[in-house]
């Protein structure tokens, strides 16, 4: 029998495993963002939003335009578009606000991943950096279990 269970880990990363994580929150903040203003001047002109599928087909061409999101794990950037799609679609449904712009301002900077190598249903882990005082980041796993 399967059950849906969520594990928190609380993680000490090196230096450069926290410049990987931080360089990974930042281009999710920035492609999210990227599509947002996308998204709203599409909606101004044509009265239609965009869809998942015509934003994920233009990270190839963003990805050209900048290099540095060539980086990052190309997973983390997709479910960004996915989440802003998901927020869109809630949101036309009345069910939360507007989607609004990701700040780095914000103390919790999270990105989500699919864990690499999985058969299994779709894990996923979520990587959230929380800004404390002692500098400790925490991982969220979410998956599948097999409980006998």
């Amino acid at each position: 029998m399967l059950i849906n269970k969520a594990y928190k880990f609380r993680i000490y990363p090196n230096k450069e495993q926290t410049v990987l994580i931080n360089k990974t929150i930042g281009c999710s903040q920035f492609i999210f963002n990227h599509f947002l203003t996308k998204w709203k001047e599409t909606y101004k002109e044509t009265g239609k939003g965009l869809t998942y599928n015509t934003c994920s087909s233009q990270l190839p061409q963003l990805k050209k335009a900048f290099v540095w999101l060539k980086e990052v794990d190309s997973i983390a950037i997709q479910s960004s578009v996915k989440k802003l799609a998901d927020a869109y679609s809630r949101f036309f449904k009345k069910q939360n606000d507007a989607p609004r712009f990701k700040s780095k301002k914000n103390k919790v900077q999270s990105y989500t991943t699919k864990e690499k190598g999985c058969r299994r249903r779709s894990s996923i882990l979520s990587i959230c950096t929380i800004l404390a005082d002692d500098g400790v980041s925490y991982v969220k796993y979410g998956g599948y279990i097999d409980k006998e």
